[in-house]
Order: C-alpha cells, then sequence, then structure tokens
C-alpha cells in the first residue's frame, strides 16, 4: 500500500503504481524507484521482508509437518489411529486426553481435522491404511495398538489385516535373526475395529475367538451397540413399582439396542413372565421403526417380552399418548440420529412432562461434546439429562479393552462383591493400568478355557442362556485354568512368590499351584467361572457345547 501511494503520487498512472509496488517485493529496481519520496523508500525494505516473512513460514509449515511424520515413524509403544471422522476424531481427544502417543493415518488430505492435530503436535500420516506401505510410515511394527475407525467396515477389516501381516513377517525376520521382539505385553499387536453392522462385528468377535489364542488382540465394536448398552446402565429405567414403561423417542441403531437390552433386563428381573415390558416408540414412522426393530431383533417378539405402542412425534400425538390410561411412564429416552431433531422432541417432551405434573427423568442422547450439547448440559430445563454418545463411547479405556471393556469392568466389579467386609478394590477409572491390562486378559481368556472343556461361544439367542451351569468338574477345571492363566501372567509381569501380598515389591502368596491354593482363594476362581454365561450374555454371546462331528 505504501508502495502504491508513493508511486501514484509521483504522477504514476494507476496501473504503473500497482506494477511498481509489485516489483519492490522482488528486489527489482528500476528508474522508477528513484526520487519518489518517502513512502516508496519505507515500501522497499518492507516489501521483501514481508515476501521473506512468507516464505519462512510455509517453508516452516511445511517441515514441521515433515518433521512431525519423520518422529511419528521413530516412535515406539504408541497408537495408530486410522481415520479422522466423527468416531476417530473422538477417539483422538480422549486418547489425547489420557496423555497417549498416537499417530494419526487418514485418506482425505483436505479434511479439516489435520489442523486439530497439527496444533497438538500429532503427526498425521495422509494416504490409504489399507497399504503396508502407509501404515509401516506410521510405526505400526513398533506400535502397542491399532485403531481402525473409518465409516467403511470392509476397510478396517482390511486395515487391521493388513497391519497383522506386516507384525507377522516381522516376528518371522526376527526369529530368522534370532533376535527377540520385545512389547510391553505379548509379541502381538492390539488391534481394534469399527465395525458398523452390529450382526456382523458380533460375528467377527466369534470368529476371532474360535481360534482359541489367549495372546490374540484382534477385536471389533460397534459404536451404536456400546452407546445403547452404556445409556441404559447410566440411566436405567424403573424396575422395582410394577409393570415399567419406557418411552423411546426417534430410535436411531443406539436407540434400537437401547430397547434390546431394556427388553432383556426385564425379562431377566420378571416374576411373572407374561407381563411384558411396555415401550412406546415416538417418530413420525413410528410404526414401520418398530416393524425393523422386531425384525432385526425376532427374540423381541418370540419371548414376548415387550408390547410396543406408537405414536407420531407431533404435540398432538405425544399429548394422545400421555393421555391414555396405563402404567406411568418409568424414563423417556431421545436417540435421533441428527442432534436438532433429538433436542427438539426431548424440550417438546419436557414440556408436556411438566405440564402434567408428571417427574418423568428424560435423558437425551447427542453426538457432540460441544454446540447443542454444551448449551444444554450448562443451561438446559430441569429433569433433561444428556448422555455425549462418542465422548462416553470412544474413550482411552475402550481403545484398550474393546468390547471385552465391559466384561473386565464386569469381572473387576464382581472381585470387589467377593471382597464382602474387606476393603474394597478401587473404582475402575483409578485402578492401575496393569490389573485393568489382567481384567481384560481374563475376559480374552474365556473362550479359550471353554474351548477346552468341549464349549464354544455363539451369538446370544436364547434369553435363559444367563442359567446355564457348569457342572462341578468342569467348574473346577475352568477354576484351575483361570488360576494358572493368572500365574502366567503374574510371572510374566515380573512377579513372584511372598508370605504377603506387596504391589511395590510384586509379591503374592497366591503364586502357587491350583492345589495348594486356600480353600477361600480358590473359591474366588470357582465363583468368576460359574458367572461366565451371565459375563457373555451381557455382551450378547452364550455358551453352547461343540456340535458333535
Amino acid at each position: 500500500m505504501l508502495g502504491f501511494v508513493g508511486f501514484f503520487e509521483h504522477d504514476a498512472s494507476p496501473t504503473d503504481a500497482v506494477y511498481n509496488s509489485l516489483k519492490l517485493f522482488i528486489f527489482h529496481e528500476s528508474e522508477a524507484n528513484t526520487g519518489v519520496g518517502v513512502c516508496v523508500n519505507i515500501a522497499r525494505f518492507l516489501a521483501p521482508a514481508v515476501a521473506g516473512y512468507a516464505a519462512l513460514v510455509a517453508l516452516g509449515s511445511l517441515f514441521y509437518e515433515r518433521w512431525l511424520q519423520m518422529k511419528g515413524a521413530r516412535r515406539h509403544g504408541h497408537i495408530v489411529l486410522c481415520g479422522l471422522g466423527y468416531v476417530g476424531s473422538a477417539f483422538l481427544e480422549a486418547l489425547l486426553a489420557a496423555r497417549k502417543r498416537v499417530v494419526v493415518i487418514e485418506k482425505d488430505a483436505e479434511n479439516p481435522n489435520r489442523q486439530l492435530c497439527r496444533r497438538r503436535g500429532v503427526p498425521v500420516i495422509v494416504g490409504d491404511a489399507q497399504q503396508k506401505g502407509i501404515l509401516q510410515a506410521a510405526g505400526i511394527e513398533r506400535a502397542a495398538r491399532l485403531l481402525a475407525a473409518t465409516p467403511d467396515d470392509a476397510v478396517n477389516a482390511e486395515i487391521v489385516a493388513r497391519a497383522q501381516e506386516l507384525i507377522t513377517l516381522k516376528a518371522a525376520r526376527g526369529r530368522r535373526r534370532q533376535t527377540v521382539i520385545t512389547r510391553r505385553r505379548g509379541t502381538g499387536l492390539s488391534c481394534l475395529a469399527r465395525i458398523g453392522d452390529p450382526d456382523l462385528c458380533t460375528w467377527l468377535r466369534i470368529a476371532e475367538a474360535k481360534r482359541h489364542d489367549a495372546s490374540s488382540a484382534l477385536d471389533f465394536f460397534n459404536p451404536y451397540d456400546i452407546s445403547g448398552r452404556l445409556m441404559l446402565e447410566e440411566f436405567p429405567y424403573d424396575t422395582q413399582h410394577g409393570r415399567p414403561h419406557i418411552l423411546v423417542a426417534h430410535p436411531d441403531a443406539a436407540g434400537a439396542r437401547l430397547i434390546f437390552y431394556a427388553a432383556r433386563q426385564w425379562h431377566d428381573l420378571r416374576s411373572d413372565n407374561t407381563v411384558p415390558l411396555l415401550v412406546t416408540v415416538v417418530d413420525d414412522h413410528a410404526e414401520q421403526q418398530v416393524d425393523a426393530l422386531v425384525g432385526e431383533y425376532p427374540v423381541l417378539e418370540n419371548e414376548k417380552v415387550c408390547e410396543f405402542v406408537t405414536c407420531s412425534a407431533s404435540v398432538r400425538g405425544v399429548q394422545g399418548r400421555l393421555a391414555n390410561q396405563g402404567p406411568g411412564i418409568s424414563r423417556a429416552y431421545v436417540t435421533a440420529y441428527d442432534d436438532a431433531q433429538g433436542l427438539e422432541t426431548a424440550l417438546k417432551l419436557r414440556r408436556e412432562f411438566d405440564a402434567l405434573n408428571s417427574k418423568v427423568p428424560l435423558v437425551v442422547a447427542l453426538s457432540g461434546a460441544e454446540g447443542l450439547a454444551s448449551l444444554v448440559k450448562n443451561s438446559g430445563p430441569s429433569g433433561m439429562d444428556v448422555f455425549l454418545t462418542l465422548e462416553r463411547t470412544c474413550d482411552a479405556d475402550f481403545a484398550a479393552g474393546g468390547s471385552f471393556e465391559i466384561m473386565a469392568r464386569a469381572i473387576h466389579n464382581r472381585y470387589g462383591d467377593i471382597q464382602g467386609g474387606k476393603a474394597k478394590p478401587p473404582q475402575w477409572s483409578k485402578l492401575d493400568e496393569s490389573f485393568k491390562a489382567s481384567n481384560r486378559g481374563q475376559a480374552r481368556h474365556i473362550a479359550v478355557k471353554l474351548n477346552e472343556i468341549g464349549y464354544q461361544i455363539v451369538p446370544l439367542c436364547n434369553w435363559g442362556a444367563m442359567d446355564f451351569t457348569f457342572t462341578p468338574e468342569e467348574v473346577d477345571k475352568l477354576a484351575e485354568m483361570e488360576h494358572d492363566r493368572w500365574w502366567e501372567e503374574r510371572r510374566a509381569d515380573r512377579w513372584k512368590w511372598g508370605e504377603k501380598r506387596n504391589d511395590e515389591l510384586r509379591e503374592n502368596p497366591y503364586m502357587v499351584n491350583w492345589h495348594e491354593l486356600p480353600a477361600e482363594i480358590a473359591e474366588w476362581d470357582r465363583v468368576f467361572v460359574r458367572a461366565i454365561p451371565s459375563l457373555l450374555a451381557s455382551v450378547g454371546l452364550q455358551v453352547v457345547p461343540v456340535p458333535a462331528t
């Protein structure tokens, strides 16, 4: 601007003034630059300085990103995250909050979340994670964990398959050189893949379990299944005062799973098998949604555990449904695919509940942690809770435990119940990472133990499966195997026998053969074994005998 003003005042035409000003940026001297006044003389020095600064910033940005990529390729024990969509970004935030080292692979070079990674110093490899070269650039052979979180199920499955091939090849090369490949736990890469289809997710988990490999660390998860289960767990409906009645508005995939788990819970708790759970579905296409739900989960109809009632999402539809006589609503859930629609319906329901002086607890599921979710949490109406689906599902613990995380937490809670009057163990969130890993290992080892006594794991198709019982001989065999697994795990973690338990010295008096255990401690293992059917049912699986060949 200074150059333009100086040249223009020196009787230059506007076009000549612009042309001469631009030449200042490239140190171009000409007769036009002489005798033109103070403005041009100042611009003569500022223009090259600005140009040089811009070039340095551009080069710095380029080299900084390249430096981050080089740093990521040399890391050890880090997490490789594939995909920076909604789920991947939520996982990234949770992992960074937990101070985990992360390397990201993202196919879309224009993904706006790349800037978030750059600001946080997270290396981003731009490319297709299905290619081995891209995985190697992210340091997959030295990583502790792989998280495939792209929106495509087939891509996620392919990513973990390629990663495991690379790890297998590296292990083979290491054996040929008679070297040892060391990792914190085991020699396998821990892989977790997002699978959007619940049935496919269950099938893949069972197929992996049938390998009967206790060291396997490949797992699959469905975010909707996890969200539905966690939402019901955090906001349960009342089962203590007669027939329960829940309202579910705009049920998305997570809402459908919530209804499924609520129905199974009522099946297990009800004293009268003729009394079904009453479910009101609120949506403009409620009848079609119920038909789709029953088609996907025929057990809801076969077990006669649910009675569905439908109404539209209009004010008149909601008012008409609430005016009908019947069991009062125990809890209302709003689980729409669209946050704006879900919040609108939640506010409408809250208003109608308040007009009837009904203190029905209401919870709305929102995917984002910011925007609408933050407004509702900070200044929303009383009597309305918010469940942040991505934040609750995509946390650092779940990235480590996958679908076994729920079973691992249940095992830890059961251990606390066994303690009785003794000092109870800490809550899961405060538990040492080594003990969390031990609970996850116990959950993963269930399939191996069952295979040894002639049983296998299949999708849950019989809601009486949790009542399955092992024979006393089978209980003893499984309990002994569990003790042996625990002993080997402790030894691998450098624990040893000691007269008293000492976590600092890593000493434990129970690191002895099964038959040398005190009767009380041996019974602890038997209690866990007897709970296997209910633990499996909690993640949609059950125990059946292996078919005779």
